[in-house]
């Protein structure tokens, strides 16, 4: 008792007391009465007399009995039986045994005959029975007593309404069967005072119940609850504006029986809070948030002005910095143009000239060094020798100004985020080797050992065999079927670019005897990699899974880099000691470009080195993955073929180009002359036109006429009638020639505007006739002319290593090695076949 004492005390100051249950007469109440009195002398020590009644000792209620005439002094009688006033159907003694005050002057009163706390003994009771019954430990069946006027005997608790909380009290051995009570005296002004905070002023509360609706009413002021009276007492302008609270519902619905009873509680405000509470805050406030708006809007329209204005002027930059690429790519390719076409004839022409004297460029250098009876060829081979040579670095200069140029338009692509990838499913190692080839003879020249290190890809156990040579001999059919047949999805034409400009840059920076090693190895190949679906170059989906990823690193041992040099080595236009290491200098952008390009396809390019003079390492990462599985969608509906198909197919297929109709159209009289000379120099019948205009009235003559050009080779930028105006005019008259656009303008847009008006490819000058052949076999453009077909065998001819010639048409002639088309490539047959 005293430990529950203790803990209902923290929310209550009204007194607690310990109430048994006993039934009346007999020996259990003789029994209980004996003990009470004990207790009360020998445990509590109160003062004798304590308990006690002008009638004796005993339970003991208030009034005359029923079967009592006599009145007791102190209107007491002993209760002997269940009998009340209310007459309760239950027929027990609740006495008064224990106060958390101590002594008391109500010790041994029965509480069940008075008839609130009767009724609220009832309610506890049939809610326990209902308990029992139902085995629902989870139920408490508590109780409150309706609303009662309390005297109190605490000095700083003052008379007023109350409620008795009846708590029942089960034994630790039986938890279904009620042995007696705690009440605990709950005054709502003590529980008023701890639901308001200390700084309110000025509420009404009433406090009222379902069978007392009129309630009592208390003030609120500085969070003292002072008793104001009964019923509903508040001022009347407030009287309709009130807010209720039902309060006995926010308690745990498990703590009390159904049948207790409902508190509410309804607050109402007074003058005195309106005037506490009143305040212009919110008009201030209103006010105040009104021009916070209002400004901070102001401050966002010059923001967004200034934002604009600044973004206006970036654009208006960075459209000037793209008409400038524009201006100069056009301005220096158109010269250019004229410059490389013109080394190429002069290079054909030379050749034309010495294989009419039975010598081939291949020849020269025996021929040089040979004695000749003839003066002109002794005298001549060795100036033709020189003269080649010269065209060949011209030409070579020429390329490296393109590709300055080039390395302007790709990064204005990666920086505007318009760099876009033609994919297609790549067998890398093919790639690597080709590029390898291609640099061996530069490599050789600057006294560079150049190879391709395919070793990391072996298996451990012949790896561990290999010595330095070994590495060098491996080629991509002497790998394993599975790595051998891996794929790169990506666009060949751009990772080819980064290879060249990664090879490029060790060339550069090597010394002379070093090694420059291309070395391919496996990383990442445990992870649960996921399947990806791609869209290929001409619309094809394919489904892969990736097994790797493919690590190439690019290793020389040349001048090296500092750690500074290595975390800028990226940047836009970074040139280290340039006039130094770096022969023709560059535009500083390759790198950069090529990272860029690392990324659009899901990888990364990095760079390390120890220090100077210790080399230098870039290695490019890319998804590798299985071809095993692909699955694939598209118009072609083929299977993948392996990588000994595709070396076998680049291998046993040349091409010979058919002699075409060409009308070669060009407002520079130089550029169009020497186009229409290196045309007519590889046999095609060749026509001009100076502007877009002229050559829509020859396109359309040479259709009505029946003899439509083959091909078109159309500039963009021309006086009277554009390119792409005449493009898309020839397209509307019903032209089907093959179309390819001639530009300086290389630009995406400018492509895209060309490509859209119709034109089958665009070309970028400087005008490469090898490019354009390579378009004509892709397209498969064959002669429109009867004659020139039949002697052409109907369109592109396919030369195969079974001495059989193939045509468009599909039908198969033997291979004669007396025509033309055969001589030109007996040798070649003749080597591929041993």
């Amino acid at each position: 008792y005293d430990a529950i004492a203790t803990s209902l005390r923290i929310i209550t100051q009204g007194s607690l007391s310990f109430c048994p249950l006993v039934k009346p007469g007999g020996e259990e109440q003789a029994s209980f009465e004996a003990f009470a009195y004990s207790f009360f002398e020998n445990v509590q020590k109160f003062p004798e007399g304590a308990g006690e009644s002008a009638f004796g000792q005993g339970v003991f209620g208030y009034g005359s009995g029923p079967y009592k005439n006599d009145t007791w002094p102190d209107g007491r009688f002993h209760i002997t039986s269940g009998w009340t006033y209310h007459y309760s159907p239950r027929e027990i003694l609740v006495p008064f045994l224990q106060s958390d005050f101590g002594y008391h002057s109500a010790l041994m009163l029965n509480v069940h005959f008075e008839h609130h706390r009767a009724k609220a003994i009832d309610n506890t009771l049939d809610c326990s029975e209902a308990r029992a019954a139902a085995q629902d430990a989870t139920r408490e069946c508590g109780s409150i007593t309706d609303l009662m006027w309390s005297p109190t005997a605490a000095a700083d608790i003052v008379d007023g309404p109350a409620g008795i909380m009846m708590v029942p009290i089960y034994p630790r051995l039986d938890n279904w069967t009620i042995t007696g009570f705690i009440l605990g005296k709950q005054l709502w002004s003590d529980l008023l005072e701890h639901a308001f905070e200390s700084d309110v002023q000025g509420l009404d509360v009433v406090i009222r119940t379902d069978t007392n609706t009129e309630g009592f009413t208390y003030n609120i002021s500085d969070g003292k609850a002072t008793f104001k009276g009964n019923g509903t007492v508040v001022d009347e302008d407030f009287a309709d504006q009130t807010s209720d609270f039902y309060a006995t519902r926010h308690i745990n619905p498990n703590f009390f029986s159904n049948s207790t009873a409902r508190y509410y509680m309804d607050i109402y405000a007074t003058d005195e809070f309106v005037d506490e509470y009143t305040t212009n805050n919110p008009r201030a406030a209103c006010i105040g948030a009104v021009a916070i708006i209002l400004g901070t809007s102001l401050l966002f329209f010059l923001y967004d002005h200034f934002v604009r204005k600044e973004f206006h002027d970036k654009r208006k930059l960075l459209e000037a910095k793209r008409q400038f690429v524009r201006f100069i790519s056009h301005e220096v390719r158109t010269p250019l143009n004229t410059v490389c076409m013109g080394l190429t004839l002069l290079k054909q022409e030379f050749n034309t000239f010495l294989e009419g004297h039975g010598h081939g460029r291949k020849n020269l250098a025996p021929l040089a060094g040979k004695k000749n009876d003839d003066a002109l060829e002794s005298d001549l081979v060795p100036k033709v020798q020189e003269w080649m040579d010269l065209s060949d670095q011209v030409g070579q200069n020429a390329a490296a100004s393109v590709a300055v140029l080039s390395d302007l338009l790709h990064y204005d692509k990666i920086q505007m985020g318009t760099l876009s990838l033609e994919l297609s499913l790549m067998h890398i190692w093919l790639s690597m080797d080709k590029i390898v080839s291609e640099f061996k003879i530069a490599a050789r020249e600057s006294g560079t050992n150049l190879f391709l290190d395919l070793s990391a890809l072996m298996p451990a156990q012949e790896r561990a065999k290999m010595d330095h040579k070994d590495k060098e001999e491996i080629r991509p059919s002497d790998l394993p079927q599975g790595i051998r047949d891996a794929l790169v999805v990506g666009d060949n034409v751009r990772l080819v670019q980064v290879f060249r400009n990664l090879l490029s840059n060790g060339l550069k920076f090597s010394q002379d005897g070093g090694d420059l090693i291309m070395r391919a190895r496996e990383t990442q190949t445990n992870r649960n990699h996921k399947e990806k679906t791609f869209v290929l170059e001409k619309g094809e989906e394919v489904t892969l899974k990736q097994r790797s990823v493919l690590a190439i690193d690019v290793i020389d041992q040349g001048v090296g880099m500092t750690r500074e040099q290595v975390a800028t080595v990226f940047q836009d236009g970074t040139q280290f000691n340039a006039n130094k290491f770096q022969a023709g200098g560059g535009s500083g952008l390759g790198l950069s470009i090529a990272r860029g390009i690392a990324l659009e396809h899901g990888g990364s390019l990095s760079c390390q080195s120890s220090g100077m003079g210790k080399g230098t390492t870039f290695t490019l990462k890319l998804p590798l993955y299985d071809s095993n599985g692909t699955t694939s969608t598209g118009s072609s509906g083929r299977e993948e073929e392996t990588m000994e198909e595709t070396l076998c197919r680049e291998q046993d297929l040349e091409f010979a180009i058919p002699k075409l109709n060409i009308l070669v159209v060009d407002d520079v009289v130089t550029n169009r002359k020497l186009c229409m000379r290196l045309l007519q120099t590889n046999g095609h019948t060749c026509a001009g036109a100076c502007d877009g205009k002229e050559a829509v009235d020859m396109v359309k003559a040479s259709m009505d006429k029946g003899e439509q050009y083959d091909c078109i080779l159309l500039d963009y930028e021309m006086p009277v009638m554009k390119g792409p105006e005449a493009c898309q005019k020839m397209r509307q008259m019903g032209c089907n020639s093959y179309i390819a656009g001639l530009t300086g303008n290389v630009m995406s847009e400018d492509v895209d505007l060309f490509r859209s008006c119709g034109a089958n490819w665009v070309l970028a000058k400087p005008f490469r006739l090898e490019e354009l052949e390579e378009q004509l076999i892709e397209h498969g453009v064959a002669s429109s002319s009867l004659e020139q077909a039949s002697a052409d065998n109907a369109g592109i001819v396919r030369v195969e290593s079974d001495k059989v010639l193939r045509s468009n048409s599909g039908t198969q002639q033997p291979f004669d090695l007396s025509t033309p088309t055969a001589s030109d490539l007996n040798d070649e047959v003749f080597e591929a076949e041993g």
